[in-house]
């Protein structure tokens, strides 16, 4: 009995609500339109009050303004790595375009020399940050380029990585400009983290 009386009273309900709309549909579509209207005017105002707003309400960094901050210091930092310059020196010409293509992906300007002297000529006339240095090489071997550039204030401080295959020579090296000598075994990626490490932090 219960359930026939609820079920009675929404059929009632129901009925009369159809009614309404039968004999007052535009005032009940004019009414859902005022409705709508003032909503839309309501938001309009919040966002306008809240364009307007001070701006000391929250002083905190958005998450974009983080992102951009962010964003423009890693930039700066690729850029100073970028103007870094290495001079590798190498007579094997294949260890030439491997160390040459390795360094330029890291993000370096790089010169090359086939042996010593020409490296010495080099470090005359430019400013680096590091040498990558091979050690056997005809007419002036890396030996001898680290004794001259130790004796010149202008490249004693560059550091110096060594890429040999001679361990033996490797042995002999007596100079504090020597960072970390690498044999010519060595992966691109070993490579490349030395330079990284030893390389000058900043090139103005």
């Amino acid at each position: 009995m219960l359930l026939l009386f609820l079920l009675l009273v929404i059929v009632v309900c129901v009925m009369a609500y159809v009614g309404e709309l039968l004999h007052h549909p535009r005032r009940t579509i004019l009414a859902r339109l005022a409705y709508e209207f003032s909503l839309a005017h309501q938001l309009a105002s919040v966002r306008e009050a809240t364009t307007h707003a001070t701006p000391h309400i929250d002083a905190s960094p958005s998450p974009a303004q983080i992102f951009s901050a962010v964003f423009r210091d890693e930039v700066s930092r690729l850029q100073i790595k970028r103007r870094r310059r290495v001079l590798i020196v190498d007579d094997d010409k294949d260890i030439l375009v491997l160390t040459h293509g390795i360094l330029r992906k890291g993000g370096y300007n790089i010169d090359t020399a086939h042996n010593g002297a020409e490296a010495l000529r080099s470090l005359t006339t430019t400013n680096y940050d590091l040498v990558l240095l091979d050690l056997m090489m005809p007419k002036v071997g890396g030996l001898e380029v680290l004794e001259q550039m130790g004796r010149d204030p202008a490249t004693a401080s560059i550091p110096v990585v060594v890429l040999t295959a001679a361990e033996g020579e490797a042995r002999k090296i007596d100079s504090e400009q020597v960072a970390t000598v690498l044999t010519k075994s060595a992966s691109p990626a070993e490579i490349l983290d030395a330079v990284n490490k030893h390389a000058a932090q900043e090139q103005l």
